[in-house]
């Protein structure tokens, strides 16, 4: 990659945080509602998975003075790798308060990084029909299983101002080979969304054994009627296919012998294992008391899976504390009685570590952390899965067609 790509200067985000990194302001970039505008730049990025482009809006609650900001995402768009300099443009049409565009980190990867030059925003003029200020998105990165069924679920957010009636999600195109199903019938068509509300669709996405290791793109979408018109939304979803099976994070919680849950949200609570954000961490109380060590982290599913591993991800920034060196691995049938299935000592890496050991039935893992890389008091972990699968297919059904909007005058 280059660090300049046009001139003597470019803007670029080097192995930044998860979350909004910049984006645009009303003061310097203003969006005029009912205007269509034109995004423009040109950009190099070299891992897949790590950023989107956020098209979004800003709302002020409370009046003027004194009001609090909300800021919503309308469109949420994966920035696929370009080791040379690609373009980017879309054109959308602003409404739904003060609307803003930016880059957003959604991987965790070590060394991602997202090189941005030639950024300009074209005023086309007034348009009619209005902005669509509702919002449709699956998770920005998924992990799926190949040659079986896994579960995916589709959020649709009303930021309209009034009811979105007759709201219909769908996957768009699916690879060939992959099939997707609603997990109950009629799932996809959720009805009438009040201002504010979200609904949620459940699909079954069923995978080919010839996908394992593949990495696709997909564009859940949304259509729904408001005030007097059809309007539909979009976004875009990484779905990733392992190599080996695991247990989805979907189908298991998460509980520890310690958390910290005084650093926010994003330090200390345990379920942050599950999240598929690197950026996040299960660490153990350190404030006002410290526990020592063993820790362990508890992870249990919503069935009987065939286990015969189990992944290890550290921490990826922030220093030293909590990096797990000695293990030992346990399962269980009923939460109880528990086998020892594996021990040992990790490495000190970023990478997911996996452990494995002879496949066994069971309905809960315990990782215990038994020492320190360091020492210390302290364990942390960024993500942590299992690897099995689960005897039961998933079964769903077709997705329903849409039915026709109802005329109406606005």
């Amino acid at each position: 990659m280059d660090d300049v790509l046009n001139g003597n200067n470019s803007l670029k985000s080097h192995e930044e945080n998860t979350g909004l990194v910049y984006r645009t302001v009303p003061a310097t970039v203003p969006f005029t509602a009912g205007h269509s505008y034109k995004v423009e730049f040109k950009y190099q990025t070299n891992i897949a998975g790590q950023w989107q482009w956020v098209t979004g809006s800003d709302t002020l609650s409370g009046g003027t003075a004194g009001g609090t900001v909300a800021s919503k995402d309308l469109k949420a768009e994966a920035m696929a790798p370009a080791l040379d300099t690609a373009s980017y443009s879309r054109t959308f049409t602003a409404g739904c308060g003060d609307n803003w565009v930016g880059l957003r980190k959604t991987g965790g990867a070590n060394g991602a990084d997202f090189v941005l030059d030639d950024f300009t925003v074209t005023d086309l003029g007034a348009v009619s029909g209005g902005a669509a200020c509702a919002a449709v998105a699956g998770p920005a990165n998924a992990d799926l299983n190949p040659g079986t069924t896994n579960s995916y679920t589709t959020t649709f957010t009303n930021n309209e101002a009034t009811d979105a009636t007759n709201v219909a999600m769908s996957l768009g195109t699916l690879p060939d080979g992959w099939t997707a199903q609603v997990a109950a019938k009629d799932a996809n068509l959720v009805g009438t969304v009040k201002p504010g509300a979200t609904a949620t669709t459940r699909w079954i996405i069923t995978t080919p054994a010839a996908a394992a290791g593949s990495t696709t793109l997909i564009h859940p979408a949304a259509s729904y009627f408001n005030n007097c018109g059809t309007k539909t939304v979009d976004s875009d979803s990484n779905l990733r296919v392992g190599t080996q099976a695991i247990v989805p994070t979907s189908s298991m919680t998460a509980t520890a012998d310690s958390q910290n849950l005084d650093s926010g949200p994003g330090e200390g609570p345990v379920g942050n294992v599950l999240d598929g954000d690197l950026g996040s961490i299960w660490h153990t109380q350190y404030d006002p008391s410290i526990t020592g060590y063993p820790h362990w982290v508890q992870l249990s599913f919503d069935g009987e899976y065939t286990v015969g591993g189990f992944g290890y991800q550290g921490r990826q920034s922030g220093g030293q504390n909590g990096k797990v060196k000695g293990y030992t691995v346990f399962t269980s049938g009923d939460g109880t009685t528990w086998t020892q299935v594996a021990t040992g000592n990790l490495a000190d890496t970023a990478a997911m570590q996996t452990i494995t050991f002879a496949p066994v039935q069971a309905r809960y893992v315990k990782f215990q952390a038994n020492s320190a890389i360091n020492g210390q008091a302290f364990a942390a972990a960024a993500e942590m899965r299992v690897y099995g699968s689960s005897p039961a297919t998933a079964a769903g059904f077709a997705p329903s067609p849409r039915p026709a909007d109802t005329a109406c005058t606005p």
